[in-house]
């Protein structure tokens, strides 16, 4: 049988929806840099089971849930940790984010996808990228 995902997995961490995503244990968390154990990308935010989010003294009402939900094939607005082409190959980066694919630096196991945004990606902002996982 061929899963075309998404795939449930429980958080190790705080995850934010848009994060690409790697095994950490038997949980998963977000990439900290260039690897090639990228399971895919985080579709919604979740966080460790019983913990509540807090924004100074205020408790939210809404917890995130321990398992969510990662999409590994399809297009996904992902945070570029520095700007790309259209048409340009992608790596993991810091914090869930992307970047630009180098010879010289990454090896061809570590893409994970392409750039798709017809006007490229600026960093630090949402850009359109084709997963290529899986």
């Amino acid at each position: 049988m061929i899963a075309h995902g998404p795939e449930t997995h429980e958080v190790a961490e705080q995850i934010t929806g848009g994060q690409l995503v790697v095994p950490n244990a038997e949980k998963i968390s977000p990439t900290s840099g260039p690897t090639a154990d990228v399971l895919g990308v985080a579709i919604t935010d979740g966080d460790v089971e019983g913990s509540q989010s807090t924004d100074g003294l205020v408790v939210t009402a809404a917890i995130n849930p321990a398992h969510i939900a990662v999409g590994f094939r399809g297009v996904f607005p992902l945070t570029f940790a520095t700007a790309a082409a259209f048409g340009q190959r992608l790596v993991p980066a810091d914090l869930g984010q992307v970047q630009p694919y180098d010879s010289g630096v990454h090896s061809d196991d570590q893409i994970i996808g392409i750039c798709v945004e017809t006007t490229g990606a600026t960093a630090g902002n949402r850009a359109k990228v084709r997963l290529t996982l899986g």
